[in-house]
């Protein structure tokens, strides 16, 4: 309490751990609303003197920087989750970097995804069924897809090659010629009126 130099020394550190402490109560309390979800909350720097008000507008801009590049993230991944895959990840500098190759990935793995159902579409438009896609590209679920596609296509086009062969039977006229196997829906619907066909 004394008003001698010490004394005002004391008082200035007294000040100064104050507006410190407020400081980091203020940064507790922004951590908090961002664990809570509230990540839109910045520190009021003018509530602060000074370099403390600088340390706090600082501590804004890092935590609204973190910020947009994980709504930026969210905002690709929003995009490619609908099939849109027009847009590329921000290219982030340093360490950062490591998202924006992820996201590279994502896209040209979805991307590939397309590319091998559109051409197992194509060849069906076109009648051929045997065509198949490249599931070693592929890990994981992409690359059950891919080898379900390649077992449809090989179901389809085992199916109408013993359709084909009896009708090429029927043609030739052996009229013992019939259909054989575990066939389901329209398939085994096609099965039976060709050998009834045929029995006729």
């Amino acid at each position: 309490s004394s008003r001698d130099e010490s004394g005002q020394l004391l008082e200035n550190m007294q000040r100064m751990q104050q507006q410190l402490q407020r400081v980091l109560a203020a940064q507790v309390e922004m951590a908090q609303r961002h664990d809570a979800g509230q990540i839109s909350y910045r520190m009021d720097e003018s509530a602060f003197p000074g370099d403390y008000g600088r340390m706090v507008r600082d501590s804004n801009a890092l935590a609204a920087a973190q910020i947009a590049v994980t709504l930026r993230l969210a905002q690709i991944m929003d995009r490619y989750a609908v099939g849109d895959l027009s847009e590329d990840m921000d290219r982030l500098p340093g360490e950062k970097a490591a998202l924006t190759a992820t996201m590279d990935t994502v896209k040209q793995n979805l991307t590939a995804m397309n590319r091998e159902i559109n051409q197992l579409a194509t060849a069906a438009a076109a009648g051929d069924f045997s065509v198949r896609g490249d599931a070693q590209r592929f890990q994981y679920d992409f690359r059950a897809m891919v080898d379900s596609l390649n077992q449809l296509m090989a179901t389809a086009d085992g199916n109408l090659q013993s359709l084909s062969t009896l009708l090429q039977s029927i043609a030739a006229g052996d009229r013992t010629a019939r259909m054989h196997g575990e066939f389901q829906g329209v398939l085994a619907r096609m099965r039976d009126d060709a050998n009834a066909t045929s029995e006729q």
